[in-house]
C-alpha cells in the first residue's frame, strides 16, 4: 500500500531572477553569437582567432576548438580569450566531463587532455580509419559521429575500445545530447535521433538546412545552418514551431545551461478537438494549456527539485504521473499523453489546485524509494519522465479531464 504523503504546497514570488539560457553559435569567419534561443537575436558577438569548429562548457566559461588544432578559454563574463593549447589536427568535437577534457580530431583520434595543464593524458585511436567529428558524453559514455555517415562509442568505465554504434542517415555534421537520445544531423538537413537505451533510430525527417550546428531548449531541438537558418522543431512532432534567420555562416551551435533540472516536451500541438497551445499541454477549460516545469537540480542526494503546475483550473484535482520514456503523445481525455514505459505508470498523492489552480510536489526522490518497487525509485543516471492529470469538467472536448505537457529529467548523484 502506498503511504500518503501530504501535497506540496509552494509559494511563488513573482520577479525572482533565473539563470537565463543563451544559444551560442560559432561561425566559419571566426566569431560567436550569443543569442536568443526563443527569439533568435544576438545580443552580442564574441571574436575568436580563427574560424569556429567545437564549442563546450567548462563551468561558467567557454572552450572553442578551431579548424587549425587551437584550443581557447573564453570567459563569457568578461567576453577575454586565452589560448590554452593546441591538438594535431581540426577539432571536431569538445566536451568536458569529470574535469577532463576530451577533443575528437579530424585526424581520427579523441584525446583525453588536463585543462589545468594542457597535458594530454591519453590518445584514443577511432576504427575503420574513420574521422573524429561531433562528440557527446552522456552517462560517462563518448559517442563520435563521423563524415562517414555512423557513430562509435566508449564506456570510460572499462578498457575497450571504441566500438560501432549506430547510424545517421548521412555524414554526421552534429550532435546534441537530448537526454534519452543521441540527436545527429546531416548535411542533407535530416535529423536522426537515436535512443540512448535501445539504440533504435526512432526518428528521421527532414529540416530545412544542413543542421551544422545542433542543441536543445526546453524539449524542442534548435538547428542552426551555415546559411544562417534556426529552426525550432518539436522533439515527438517534428513540427517546426520558429524560424529566424541569423545572417551568419554557422558552424557549431551550443545551449548554455540551463536552472532547470530537465526540459519541457510534447506540447498541445494537433490535441484532439483544436484546442492547441504549442507552449503548455492541450488547452483547458481557461483557455490555455497546464504547463509542467521545475526547479532544483535534479540530484538524488539533495532531493530538491520540485515539480509545479500552473494554468490549470482551480480547486480541481491532480494526480502527478511518472514514467519511464516519452510516449508518442497520443490522445487521452482533452490532452496527449507524454508518459509511458515498461511497468506503467508510478503515482504521487492526489492533489487540489486551490484557489491559484497550482500543483506542486516536493520530495520526490524520496517518495519513490519509500513508495514503490525496485524498478520505480529514482537512482543517479536514471531518467524519468513526468506529467500532470487532472479533472477539468469544462473543458473544451468534454471528457471531463485533461493532461500537462511532459517533463523529463536524468538524475544526478
Amino acid at each position: 500500500m502506498l503511504k500518503y504523503t501530504r501535497p506540496f504546497l509552494l509559494a511563488l514570488t513573482l520577479g525572482t531572477p533565473c539563470l537565463a539560457q543563451e544559444l551560442l553559435l560559432g561561425t566559419s569567419v571566426g566569431t560567436i553569437a550569443r543569442t536568443h534561443p526563443v527569439t533568435g537575436q544576438t545580443t552580442s558577438t564574441l571574436s575568436c582567432s580563427s574560424p569556429v569548429a567545437a564549442m563546450t562548457l567548462d563551468g561558467a566559461d567557454l572552450l572553442v576548438g578551431d579548424s587549425s588544432g587551437n584550443v581557447f578559454r573564453h570567459d563569457l563574463d568578461l567576453e577575454v580569450e586565452t589560448w590554452l593549447f593546441s591538438v594535431p589536427a581540426a577539432c571536431g568535437g569538445l566536451s568536458v566531463h569529470q574535469g577532463e577534457l576530451f577533443v575528437s580530431d579530424t585526424a581520427g583520434s579523441v584525446l583525453r587532455v588536463n585543462l589545468q595543464t594542457g597535458r594530454v593524458m591519453e590518445t584514443m585511436i577511432l576504427p575503420f580509419g574513420m574521422d573524429g567529428g561531433p562528440l557527446v558524453i552522456h552517462q560517462n559514455k563518448i559517442f563520435v559521429g563521423s563524415l562517414m555517415g555512423f557513430v562509435v562509442m566508449k564506456d570510460l568505465n572499462n578498457t575497450l575500445d571504441f566500438q560501432f554504434w549506430g547510424t545517421c542517415a548521412g555524414p554526421v555534421s552534429s550532435m546534441t545530447d537530448g537526454g534519452t537520445h543521441l540527436i545527429m544531423g546531416s548535411p542533407s538537413g535530416t535529423l536522426t535521433l537515436v535512443d540512448f537505451a535501445t539504440q533504435a533510430a526512432n526518428f528521421h525527417w527532414g529540416a530545412s538546412g544542413d543542421t551544422s550546428g545542433l542543441a536543445v531548449h526546453q524539449g524542442d531541438i534548435m538547428t542552426a545552418d551555415s546559411d544562417g537558418r534556426l529552426q525550432r522543431v518539436d522533439f515527438s512532432s517534428a513540427r517546426i514551431h520558429q524560424q529566424h534567420f541569423s545572417g551568419m555562416s554557422v558552424s557549431t551551435a551550443l545551449m548554455t545551461s540551463s536552472s532547470e533540472p530537465g526540459f519541457t516536451y510534447c506540447y498541445g500541438i494537433a490535441c484532439p478537438c483544436g484546442n492547441d497551445d504549442p507552449s503548455a499541454g492541450c488547452s483547458n477549460s481557461l483557455g490555455v494549456g497546464g504547463i509542467l516545469r521545475a526547479t532544483g537540480s535534479g540530484s538524488v542526494s539533495a532531493d530538491d527539485m520540485v515539480l509545479f503546475v500552473t494554468n490549470v483550473p482551480s480547486n480541481r484535482f491532480g494526480l502527478l504521473c511518472m514514467a519511464n520514456d516519452p510516449s508518442s503523445g497520443g490522445i487521452m481525455g482533452d490532452g496527449r499523453l507524454c508518459s509511458a514505459g515498461a511497468g506503467g505508470f508510478r503515482r504521487f498523492p492526489t492533489q487540489a489546485s486551490g484557489s491559484l489552480g497550482f500543483f506542486g510536489q516536493a520530495g520526490i526522490v524520496d517518495f519513490t524509494q519509500q513508495n514503490f518497487g525496485a524498478g520505480g525509485q529514482i537512482f543517479s543516471g536514471s531518467t524519468w519522465t513526468f506529467q500532470m492529470w487532472y479533472r477539468d469538467d469544462k473543458g473544451t472536448c468534454g471528457t471531463g479531464f485533461n493532461l500537462s505537457n511532459g517533463y523529463v529529467v536524468t538524475f544526478k548523484p
